[in-house]
């Protein structure tokens, strides 16, 4: 018994040595497949990231010579000049030999002289500041045009005239302002239009502060009793007509129509109460600059 019982303890181990070297070689199998796997692995994304490179390079060269520098001169009448100059760059590397590549010489130094050009321009404006600008009295904006034809400071602001019956409106200044009154004719072809967005700032502290909007109304009716409301008036209706005349009226302080005053109309973007040198130049158009002698 004590034969058997020995015998059958020798076979277990024995199956359990056997057992633990065939558990070895398995990991060694799995760990060096498992670097096999890691290398494939680098090598397919460095083949993915190679391929990706020529793709991005096919798709440039399908972009041809001919094409780029015509966009490379369309940019520069368009003054992108950072965009014509890295269209060059990349044409010359990509076509070193094109002779779109060769005439680009011509293009670099266009370039170069615009960018020259406006460096002396920015260094005019920053010297000069706000005497740079004049007054644009006629102008076009995107929709309409308008012509102003006569400025002047009063108590009294006079509009809707009836010749039939030789009658105005007219509102009063409180005491101690003023009125900054104007004459406009506002023009366009389109059937829909609003008055266009005029704003009044006073110079201060080297820059622009908003002090006033812009009051308009009707410069005169067709009759009495179209402004009353009992009659139509086409001459209102752009629909009808190309161009209405109005008149304008801003209230401001005495003491500040002495100052130097900017009327402007707003090309694009919401009213800024401030405005610097480059905010004017870039979203407005100087209508009337009010004495400028000041400045």
């Amino acid at each position: 018994m004590r034969n058997i019982i020995l015998m059958t303890t020798m076979l277990v181990l024995m199956v359990s040595c056997v057992s633990k070297n065939r558990e070895n070689e398995l990991i060694q199998k799995v760990t060096s497949l498992e670097k096999v796997i890691l290398e494939k692995s680098k090598i397919v994304e460095k083949l993915n990231a190679e391929n990706q490179k020529l793709t991005a390079l096919n798709e440039k060269l399908k972009y041809s010579a001919s094409d780029r520098i015509y966009n490379i001169r369309k940019f520069i009448n368009d003054d992108e000049l950072d965009k014509a100059s890295n269209g060059i760059k990349e044409l010359v590397q990509l076509f070193p030999n094109s002779k779109e590549a060769k005439l680009s010489s011509k293009e670099a130094t266009i370039i170069e002289k615009k960018k020259k050009e406006k460096k002396a321009e920015a260094a005019r404006v920053k010297a000069l500041g706000f005497k740079v600008f004049t007054n644009h009295t006629s102008a076009k904006l995107e929709k309409v045009n308008f012509t102003f034809t006569k400025f002047s400071f009063g108590r009294e602001f006079g509009f809707g005239h009836c010749s039939d019956v030789g009658e105005y409106s007219y509102e009063t200044a409180d005491k101690d302002n003023i009125y900054l009154l104007g004459d406009v004719k506002i023009s366009s072809k389109e059937k829909y239009v609003t008055f266009p967005s005029f704003y009044l700032y006073k110079l201060e502290e080297g820059v622009l502060k908003h002090i006033s909007y812009v009051n308009n109304e009707y410069a005169s009716w067709s009759s009495y009793g179209a402004k009353i409301g009992n009659y139509s008036d086409d001459s209102h209706d752009f629909s009808k007509v190309n161009s209405v005349n109005y008149k304008i009226a801003v209230e401001i302080g005495k003491e500040e129509s002495k100052e130097v005053l900017f009327l402007l109309a707003k090309i694009n973007g919401d009213r800024q109460s401030t405005l610097t040198v480059n905010d004017v130049m870039e979203n407005y158009i100087v209508v009337r600059i009010f004495n400028k002698s000041k400045i």
